[in-house]
């Protein structure tokens, strides 16, 4: 135990990962049940399957230290930092190449859901079959460029809540599904792409009637884009607030984000609004290049205005409205979301029955959906999956 000990206080880079409870508990040669239990519960969430101590063991090599950082940084092999992960990974492999000989349930083990691995994991878990510590060191590399570190490498989608939080069950909407607006696709995908070349992009307002995809559209750019680095963090309305720390939070891992606030309005010029606004736009502190923030609202103008406001005594009438007007202009991109037409909205239709399965002609399915669509809620994107929902339940 003495030698485990002293082996592992020879990581710098990899200390917290020498110092993981499982990573040193895994090392010991008698069998910890609490251990092994927690290997166990792990697995069954994460979907993890095979030799559950070297996938543990890889998770925390995938983490957020010096190294991982560095190399979204820029890290050349020129660097100290590069030279002292090489000699740090290179322990690390032999630490836990031993483990390769463990047999039975937790040398190969089976979840009740399996959740394959990515691409560049899977590419590191054969470097350690075959014992290639070359390969396996700019494998390792390829991935933190590639996907991050941490929760961000597996996660699409995060939320704010005094602090990031992951989303475990993403609703991962894919363009595929978004039928029709191909006008407002191409004018995201090209704003998004552009952003991630880390050439010049803008702040996008995404506005319209409500049901017909704003939310989607976000949602999708955020699954299309997951594999080029970017990641979604969904901010409420009523943190707005917090923006700056956000902001200065993604500024230091070399990630692109996508700051996602939906439903925004603000009722009147509260600090909130004027935050937002300075954020946006003129504040010293400029916005960081690894982050844009879009937002959807039912309403081009986020600041209500109120008739009796042109009714009133102010001198300045038009300055004050400029004013309310403002805010939205401060939006480099804005994105109009208009109701369907008839035509769209059943071609809409028809796409949800035919993802479905549902088998029903067209000419039953179009009169029902337009008999739906003047009974509930109008026609939209939301109102033509609510129909096929309905129409789903009558099935036999």
């Amino acid at each position: 135990m003495a030698h485990q000990e002293h082996e592992s206080t020879n990581f710098i880079i990899y200390r917290d990962i020498g110092k993981d409870p499982v990573f040193a508990g895994a090392r010991e040669s008698v069998d910890n049940g609490e251990l092994l239990a927690f290997l166990i519960r792990w697995a069954e969430t994460e979907g993890i399957a095979g030799n559950l101590r070297l996938r543990y063991a890889l998770r925390l090599l995938l983490g957020d230290h010096l190294f991982s950082r560095g190399v979204l940084k820029g890290l050349t092999k020129e660097c100290s930092l590069y030279q002292m992960a090489k000699e740090e990974t290179e322990q690390f492999f032999a630490l836990i190449d031993p483990w390769q000989k463990i047999d039975g349930v937790f040398g190969d083990y089976a979840p009740s859901r399996v959740k394959a691995p990515c691409r560049e994991e899977a590419a590191l878990l054969e470097d350690l079959k075959t014992r290639d510590q070359g390969a396996f060191f700019g494998h390792l590399i390829d991935f933190y460029r590639l996907r991050g570190y941490g929760e961000f490498a597996f996660t699409p989608f995060f939320r704010w809540r005094k602090g990031l939080e992951t989303v475990a069950d993403p609703d991962l909407v894919t363009m595929e599904q978004l039928v029709g607006c191909g006008d407002q696709k191409a004018a995201l995908i090209r704003n998004t792409e552009s952003f991630l070349e880390g050439k010049g992009c803008n702040n996008a307002l995404l506005y319209g009637e409500r049901g017909t995809g704003k939310s989607s559209m976000v949602k999708a750019l955020g699954t299309l884009f997951f594999e080029k680095g970017l990641r979604l963090i969904e901010l409420d309305k009523s943190d707005i607030m917090v923006l700056g720390e956000i902001a200065a939070f993604v500024s230091e891992i070399g990630l692109k984000f996508i700051v996602f606030i939906d439903d925004l309005s603000f009722e009147n010029e509260a600090s909130e609004y004027r935050e937002f606004k300075r954020i946006l736009e003129g504040s010293l502190r400029r916005q960081p290049d690894n982050l844009l923030i879009y937002a959807t609202s039912n309403r081009r103008h986020l600041l209500k205005e109120y008739w009796q406001e042109r009714l009133g005594e102010e001198v300045n009438v038009r300055e004050s409205r400029d004013e309310k007007l403002s805010l939205s202009s401060r939006f480099g991109l804005t994105v109009a979301f208009l109701s369907p037409d008839q035509k769209e909205f059943l071609d809409i239709v028809y796409a949800v029955a035919a993802r479905r399965g549902l088998a029903i002609d067209r000419e039953t399915l179009k009169t029902a959906a337009l008999q739906w669509e003047k009974w509930h809620h109008g026609r939209s994107g939301r109102s033509a999956v609510q129909f096929v929902n309905d129409l789903e339940t009558r099935l036999p």
